[in-house]
C-alpha cells in the first residue's frame, strides 16, 4: 500500500519529534532536581539568616513556629541541613 521510503520518512521524524519532547523533559526534570537551591538563589530573601547563641532542640522549635502561626502543623524539621543552613521545618 505504502512505499518503504514513507515508512522510513515517517519512523525518521517520530523519532526526531519524540527525541525533542524527551529533551525537554529530561532538562526540565534536573533543574527540578536543584529546587531548594534554585529556590534560595532566586528569593534570598525569603531565607532570611539570624545568628543565635543559643541551640533550640526540636520541640522547643516546633513548638516556636506552630505558636507564630496556630494554623500551621510543623510536620519534619531537618536540624542542619547540607548546604550548612541550621534550620528547616516542613509544614502543613
Amino acid at each position: 500500500m505504502f512505499k518503504r521510503s514513507f515508512w522510513v520518512w515517517l519512523h525518521r521524524w517520530a523519532g526526531l519529534s519524540i527525541a525533542g519532547f524527551l529533551m525537554v523533559v529530561s532538562l526540565t526534570g534536573s533543574i527540578l532536581a536543584f529546587y531548594e537551591e534554585l529556590e534560595q538563589i532566586i528569593n534570598p530573601y525569603w531565607y532570611p539568616v539570624h545568628a543565635r547563641d543559643t541551640a533550640l532542640d526540636a520541640a522547643t522549635l516546633a513548638e516556636r513556629v506552630e505558636a507564630r502561626e496556630p494554623r500551621l502543623l510543623v510536620r519534619k524539621i531537618e536540624l542542619q541541613g547540607f548546604d550548612g543552613t541550621t534550620a528547616r521545618a516542613s509544614i502543613r
